[in-house]
């Protein structure tokens, strides 16, 4: 062979050798890029066992997705949430082993460390202590979850069959309190916080200790406040008054309690008590107890029953008080319009200035206020919810329909939100949206006629058109 053929001889090899290389390539590219049949099978698949929890029929679907797509890696890694949920460990090891085969990015940490996780499991499962204290440990945690899900009750079952599954189940039994304690069953929580921290490592005893501190605390406050207002139902305001006193004593930040406390000291005629308590309780961060308070202190005040306080907002907004209850509306406005005025970042003074305005039917000055009000206090949802009243008296239907969405995404349990929110779509030309806004309402509230009466309108509207 000559030298000329041999170099011609090499040349061809290469290109044979390229070309096969990338057929290789294009094969394997090929079998990694799922169909969308597969992408759809995974999908459905994984979707239908959060619901259901039948593993069998999970494995199933995936694995048929993966006869679809060879090497899917998306499949592969569902395979193995599905065999852990079911306990197989060896299956889901090698799930998670062909899964890193594929060299998808995506999860390739975490089933790393899923791998991890599975070998400490079958070291567990040699010994029969091994496997009670993971399943210890997978009921706790599902215990945790269903507390954090709002379903204490089902938590304290799940709790306490994990308490037979371990010689120290201390930390069963904080979660059985904590879930005691979301269903007001206080003196319960505590002993069974007691019982929590008698079995504690030494570590967590002092914080465990604390929290049988604080449980003590609501029990006597609960007892305080039921007795306060049985006391204060029969008109025993003196003795009514010290019980919420010492409630709000024991916890501080229950201005709720404080509120109480000054209204029946009102009440019991110690107007000076009631006074005092009423301008502490002004600045509250609860708008609703800082509203009550400045109403109580200005009632107060009209009534000579207290030394006005050097405030220009409060003394203002007690002459508006004076002026709506005399029926000077337009006094009444310039007096809030002042207390706004000289206390700007106040939200009561906006909303009732608003309020005011609205009795006028100033609904540009009512919607400016308004919102003022609720821009400085977002969890003032009647200034929201009169917001959308007075866009609506102006038909500024978009306006109207974007500040009652905002309010039925605050409170979505709220048949009167939705119905509302209806009622803005169904006057700006939108009665499609409008009906099922009014169905929600419905199937919140089903007996109320009101509800019915406006879905039936808009379903109406609908047909026609």
């Amino acid at each position: 062979m000559s030298d000329a053929q041999y170099r011609v001889g090499v040349l061809l090899l290469s290109v044979v050798t390229m070309l096969v290389a990338a057929h290789c390539r294009t094969v394997r590219a090929a079998a990694a890029r799922p169909s969308a049949r597969a992408a759809q099978m995974v999908s459905t698949a994984m979707r239908r066992f959060v619901a259901d929890l039948d593993s069998t029929e999970a494995t199933a679907s995936l694995n048929q997705a993966l006869s679809e797509s060879p090497d899917y890696a998306p499949a592969l890694f569902d395979l193995a949430v599905v065999a852990e949920a079911d306990s197989r460990w060896d299956d889901a090891a090698r799930y998670l082993h062909g899964y890193l085969r594929t060299r998808a990015p995506a999860m390739a940490r975490r089933a790393s460390a899923e791998l991890v996780r599975l070998k400490l499991i079958a070291v567990q499962e040699r010994t029969a202590d091994g496997r009670a204290t993971r399943l210890y440990n997978e009921q706790v945690e599902h215990a945790r979850l269903l507390v954090d899900l709002g379903m204490p009750r089902e938590a304290i079952g799940k709790a306490m069959s994990a308490v037979r599954l371990s010689k120290k189940p201390w930390l069963a039994y904080a979660v059985v309190a904590e879930a005691l304690m979301r269903v007001k069953h206080y003196r319960q929580a505590c002993e069974i916080l007691r019982r929590a921290t008698e079995l504690a490592p030494p570590e967590r005893r002092s914080a465990l200790a604390k929290s049988v501190e604080d449980c003590h605390k609501e029990v006597r406050y609960q007892e305080l406040i039921t007795g306060a207002r049985v006391l204060s139902e029969t008109r025993n305001y003196t003795k009514a008054a010290d019980a919420y006193r010492e409630a709000w004593a024991i916890i501080p930040d229950r201005d709720s309690a404080g509120i109480a406390f000054a209204i029946n000291s009102a009440m019991a005629g110690n107007f000076k008590v009631a006074g005092e308590a009423f301008e502490v309780l002004r600045s509250s961060p609860d708008p609703m107890v800082s509203r009550e308070a400045r109403s109580g202190l200005a009632k107060l005040e009209l009534r000579h029953l207290v030394t006005p306080m050097p405030n220009d907002a409060d003394s203002a907004a007690a002459t508006g008080l004076q002026e709506v209850a005399d029926g000077n509306l337009t006094a009444a406005a310039e007096a809030y319009r002042a207390a706004a005025h000289a206390e700007p970042g106040n939200s009561l003074w906006h909303a009732q200035l608003a309020s005011v305005d609205a009795r006028l039917r100033d609904w540009v000055e009512a919607t400016t206020e308004y919102r003022r009000a609720y821009l400085l206090n977002p969890a003032d949802r009647q200034s929201l919810d009169n917001l959308g009243a007075t866009l609506l008296q102006q038909r500024r239907y978009r306006e109207a329909i974007e500040t009652y969405s905002m309010e039925v995404q605050k409170d979505p349990k709220s048949a009167l939100a939705y119905d509302r929110f209806g009622t803005s779509l169904f006057l700006g030309g939108r009665p499609v949206q409008a009906a099922a806004a009014f169905k929600q309402a419905v199937a919140l509230e089903p007996d109320s006629g009101i509800y019915r009466a406006h879905f039936k309108e808009a379903s109406n509207r609908t047909a026609v058109k």
